[in-house]
């Protein structure tokens, strides 16, 4: 199975859902809220989809540089793809979110940084 591009269709998530081969993350956050992407999630999202949080996965605690959200340690972020079934090489990750602060493409890009290319 392959991407048919960098974006997929509601339709193709759908057919393809029950693939062994997807993950999908669902990255919402609230810069106003950081909890409230996490309760969007609870209360609904794509079925078999795993939470990401900006603040706790996607982000390494705030320190003196790096900015408000410094790019988390790779090893860990590794480590946490690995336990949602993500394999270099194998898997294809679908990440959504539901903004225009792209946390979703911060997933995409943070996939891409670490070398895996099915994102």
């Amino acid at each position: 199975m392959t991407f048919p591009s960098l974006l997929v269709t509601p339709q193709w998530l759908s057919e393809h859902l029950e693939d062994p081969q997807l993950v999908v993350i669902d990255c919402r956050f609230s810069l106003a809220n950081p909890q409230q992407g996490q309760q969007e999630y609870e209360v609904g999202h794509i079925p078999g989809a795993f939470y990401l949080h900006l603040n706790e996965d996607l982000s390494s605690p705030v320190q003196t540089h790096g900015g408000r959200h410094p790019l988390p340690d790779p090893e860990t972020l590794a480590a946490k793809l690995s336990q949602l079934g993500v394999k270099s090489g194998e898997t294809l990750v679908v990440a959504y979110d539901n903004s225009r602060m792209a946390f979703a493409s911060r997933c995409w890009w943070l996939l891409r940084y670490l070398g895996h290319e099915q994102v």
